[in-house]
């Protein structure tokens, strides 16, 4: 991500898209749209397989918060995910759980993706595979980074000899993280907001960092300067009054 060399101040990366005004679900076409007309620079959105191994975003492992049905989402396949709508009375009820392609297809080039690649007690082969597949086809190289809470996907993206980097997600600063963090396949770190006041530690690291959950003004106004390329936050709007606009 060569672009990141060249920024002045953190990119705002919208968590899962603006869901609340107007209101949509989550990790949607409608909340992505949202967030781009509202002033991000990117999106974070969660990814999964599907029970017939097609990419989409979803954040939760089970259907009942959002749809309000019994299920894991990799229980279903595309054909049959799509059939299904969100529970909630404020969403439009033509919104339908969107595949990283249609994602890719609306926004093209127009936002930076952080794409969080959720858990999984398998291989991530096939995901990796399909992944970069997606990745090529809409030119999109320079536009995204992938992350994990996961070290093992970490290490599995590393080995792939690909250029686009990978991100460790972490909330506590124990042994642990202190460890991961230091292993080469680690390009990028992604700190929860409250490791704040380990900063001095993290940048020691001398890797790019892009800290998550960040929702309060005195947050944002301790880190507008580099190693931080990117902060990840449910208020675009505060973050886009704190930190103005790439030129």
């Amino acid at each position: 991500l060569k672009t990141i060399e060249k920024l002045h101040q953190p990119l705002v990366i919208s968590h899962r898209g603006i869901h609340s005004q107007p209101p949509c679900p989550e990790n949607t076409i409608p909340a992505f749209r949202n967030a781009l007309e509202q002033g991000a620079d990117g999106i974070e959105l969660d990814l999964q397989l599907t029970g017939d191994d097609e990419i989409i975003v979803f954040h939760d492992y089970q259907l009942k918060r959002l749809m309000d049905i019994s299920g894991r989402l990799n229980q279903f396949s595309l054909k049959e995910l799509q059939r299904l709508k969100f529970c909630s009375e404020k969403s439009d009820s033509r919104t339908r759980i969107p595949t990283l392609q249609s994602v890719f297809r609306e926004f093209g080039a127009a936002l930076y993706y952080n794409l969080e690649i959720k858990r999984s007690t398998g291989s991530y082969r096939l995901l990796i595979d399909n992944l970069l597949q997606l990745i090529s086809r809409y030119q999109l190289v320079e536009r995204i980074w992938v992350s994990s809470f996961d070290s093992r996907f970490i290490r599995e993206w590393y080995g792939r000899n690909t250029n686009i980097p990978a991100a460790l997600l972490f909330e506590w600063w124990n042994f642990f993280s202190k460890r991961n963090c230091k292993h080469p396949e680690a390009a990028f770190l992604h700190p929860r907001v409250r490791l704040l006041k380990k900063i001095d530690r993290l940048v020691q690291l001398q890797k790019p960092i892009c800290f998550w959950d960040v929702n309060r003004e005195t947050d944002f106004e301790v880190i507008t300067q580099p190693p931080v390329f990117a902060v990840i936050t449910d208020d675009v709007r505060l973050a886009r009054s704190m930190i103005p606009r790439q030129v």
